[in-house]
């Protein structure tokens, strides 16, 4: 049983391989629920259930909004990634093989809250999930990749992936 607000729908824009893809991601990172037809506006519509990832995104953040300077974001990204490198790495070297590759800001959820006020991330940033599990950004990898080579491949792909448009992100 999930409650409401634990679960996301996602509608699908199909039901090929790379819905069948994100199905199987998900099930190898224990976020999968279920999936299957619901009827929008008179017309069958494929859909993924899947658990709500815990977190906000940076971007829909007060302190982002509110932000000083570009260098003062560019420390909070800094922050993330390491749990993100962290993430990525144990996938990878997992017994699912699965490499996380969509670095976008709005794929990845900081500790955080809702309030009155607006949505504000903790500070410090301890806690990192990242989210997004379907076509492009998911790939198998061998048995034989090394810790050393993931993480020497997501240092290279890090700095050009971490951008995104604020406001962009939010799950309701």
């Amino acid at each position: 049983m999930h409650l409401k607000s634990d679960v996301i729908v996602k509608v699908m824009e199909g039901t090929g391989n790379d819905a069948l893809g994100e199905v199987k991601a998900l099930k190898d990172v224990g976020l999968y629920i279920d999936s299957g037809l619901v009827i929008i506006d008179k017309k069958e519509e494929p859909v993924i259930l899947m658990k709500k990832v815990p977190g906000v995104s940076l971007l829909d953040t007060v302190q982002f909004r509110d932000a000083s300077s570009k260098e003062v974001i560019d420390a909070w990204v800094a922050k993330i990634e390491p749990f993100v490198r962290q993430l990525v790495v144990s996938w990878a070297l997992s017994d699912q093989r699965l490499l996380h590759a969509d670095f976008n800001l709005c794929n990845i959820h900081i500790g955080g809250k809702h309030t009155e006020q607006g949505i504000f991330f903790d500070e410090p940033i301890t806690e990192v999930n990242l989210l997004d599990f379907g076509y492009p950004g998911i790939f198998k990898v061998s048995e034989t990749v090394t810790k050393e080579q993931v993480q020497t491949w997501f240092q290279l792909q890090w700095k050009t992936r971490t951008s995104a448009e604020p406001g962009l992100c939010r799950i309701l």
